[in-house]
């Protein structure tokens, strides 16, 4: 039988001596689901995996929808072969990646973090953010800028910030324009309003944060060869755990109890602000992870390395895959 969202909540506040604060029963669901998606982030579990069919765009770079947690793997459908994992090109394939080549077959993928946008703006150009029902948020963004007058510097693409509130639906054009952005984030998790940004030149949707998180983050992977438009593309990929949405909810076995008690206790600490007693519960339960981890590698299952495989391809001599 699962473990339910209430049965932590229970021991959280039995240690921290709270059993009768039924206000801090609400403020811990939220914080159980941080704990579970702390856990998914860092231990993946067989059961988050899942694979996708995407289409390339014709450029080196391929960005998920926000389901994408973690890619795992890519296999070219077209040519019936996988794309093999592979990292520091500047060393091991120098002439292919400096040269940008588009080839039938990109042969290798390397993955390159989160970013918050799907695509840049297409030209230097103020955004556009609305909200999908009409909610009073603050919204903070970072991105550079363009300084005209220091063409070819270094102070050319100053990084500028801002942030501004939004309170019905209609577009909200930014005071600053931007070249490229770094970060977008929304001042609360309250409410029921999607964020969307756009390209205010062509309108085009940029980004999107759901109401249930804080800012927008995107998975991306690098092409060693530029896949073409149309080529399809298999992804497997560790997706996120289901939401913790109320204290009904089913908890899932694989993420250890005694770890989500230790890591919810942390956040009472930190509510009541005590924040030494609320960073040595988290460390505690950092720890009953590592511990884990280590129990699994001594039972011979070996942890399965989520990131791509790192292969040299020669020594010496020209890239192995050279046109």
């Amino acid at each position: 039988m699962s473990t339910l969202v209430s049965q932590i909540i229970d021991e959280v506040l039995g240690i921290t001596g709270r059993k009768s604060d039924t206000a801090m029963r609400t403020r811990l669901v939220p914080a159980v689901d941080r704990a579970v998606d702390h856990w998914a982030s860092r231990r993946p579990w067989n059961g988050l995996k899942r694979y996708e069919d995407f289409t390339a765009n014709g450029t080196r770079f391929m960005v998920f929808p926000r389901r994408v947690q973690k890619p795992l793997s890519v296999t070219d459908l077209d040519n019936k072969q996988a794309v093999r994992g592979g990292t520091d090109w500047n060393l091991s394939a120098t002439n292919t990646w400096s040269r940008s080549v588009t080839n039938d077959t990109p042969w290798e993928f390397r993955e390159l973090g989160v970013v918050p946008v799907i695509s840049e703006p297409s030209t230097y150009a103020p955004l556009e953010i609305e909200a999908s029902v009409s909610e009073a948020l603050t919204i903070f963004i970072t991105g550079y800028g363009l300084d005209t007058l220091a063409s070819g510097t270094a102070l050319e693409f100053p990084l500028v910030t801002e942030s501004f509130l939004i309170t019905g639906t209609g577009a909200t054009t930014t005071a600053q324009s931007y070249t490229r952005v770094e970060s977008i984030e929304k001042s609360s998790l309250d409410g029921d309003a999607d964020v969307i940004v756009r390209d205010s030149e062509s309108s085009a949707p940029l980004s999107r944060i759901p109401a249930d998180a804080r800012s927008a983050a995107y998975a991306r992977i690098e092409f060693l060869y530029i896949p073409p438009a149309g080529r399809r593309l298999r992804v497997e990929y560790y997706t996120h755990p289901d939401r913790v949405v109320n204290e009904q909810s089913a908890l899932p076995s694989a993420v250890q109890r005694d770890y989500l008690i230790w890591r919810v206790v942390g956040d009472v600490h930190w509510i009541d602000n005590e924040p030494q007693q609320a960073q040595l519960a988290w460390q505690k339960a950092d720890g009953l992870m590592q511990e884990e981890a280590l129990a699994q590698e001594g039972r011979g299952d070996r942890l399965k390395l989520v990131s791509p495989r790192q292969i040299y391809f020669r020594l010496e001599g020209e890239d192995l895959y050279e046109c």
